[in-house]
């Protein structure tokens, strides 16, 4: 028996949060995401973190850029997250907020610079 995708209205809308990392040494991805939900959990408890529906999606190691998406009403929850990150395993960086956006392609074009052609 298979089992059925939920319907598009019942979907919690998303949205894409771009941001970038600035440190002294290379970050990895998994520090970045290691130390966001450190932070996430340490701000927000595990009861309202999980109502963010969070997810870093990508993450570019040369440029320090990446994205992550979240539901539509816990955007300025994650935005004061990604405010709070400093370290992690004794690598201190910080993470700026680009912007947010309703789709991959518009964040892509608008924030990160990456046009496909």
């Amino acid at each position: 028996m298979r089992i059925k995708a939920l319907p598009s209205s019942l979907r919690t809308k998303k949205r894409y949060v771009a941001f970038k990392v600035y440190s002294q040494e290379p970050v990895t991805r998994d520090d970045v995401v290691r130390a966001i939900w450190k932070e996430t959990l340490g701000f927000l408890g595990e009861n309202k973190a999980s109502e963010l529906e969070m997810w870093v999606l990508d993450y570019d190691n040369g440029s320090q850029q990446g994205f992550l998406t979240c539901a539509h009403t816990s955007v300025e929850a994650v935005k004061a997250c990604l405010t709070l990150v400093n370290s992690v395993q004794d690598k201190k960086f910080m993470v700026h907020v680009l912007g947010v956006s309703g789709t991959v392609k518009a964040l892509n074009r608008k924030f990160l610079n990456k046009v496909k052609k």
